[in-house]
């Protein structure tokens, strides 16, 4: 069986997606791009980083649910690409919301 093909989320171009393993979801070693997910459900509030490049840790955003803000940390370091989420946005638990390439 072959690979399901994706639409890439900027250049609108198919991109290969691996077969299912029993890897933990985004931890293959190949991959160089790696999605940030909403921790829960609720409205996201972007936080831009700094500067282009982010940390393991550093703050994305926060998704509020009655009152209650849960933080969307980067879990990697690397080259932050852009939210895939807007301000104010109603999100989905695990909803794509940010984008990291890694670098080196």
């Amino acid at each position: 069986m072959s690979a399901p093909s994706l639409l890439h989320p900027t250049t609108d171009r198919p991109t290969e997606v691996s077969e299912a393993d029993d890897r933990d979801h985004g931890d293959a070693p190949d991959l160089i791009e790696r999605l940030i997910v909403a921790p829960g459900s609720g409205r996201f509030e972007p936080l831009v980083p700094s500067a282009p490049m982010v940390l393991a840790g550093d703050i994305l955003g926060t998704v509020v649910t009655a009152g209650v803000a849960r933080v969307v940390t980067a879990d990697v370091g690397g080259q932050f690409m852009g939210h895939l989420a807007e301000g104010g946005e109603l999100v989905r638990d695990a909803q794509p919301i940010a984008w990291i390439r890694l670098t080196g």
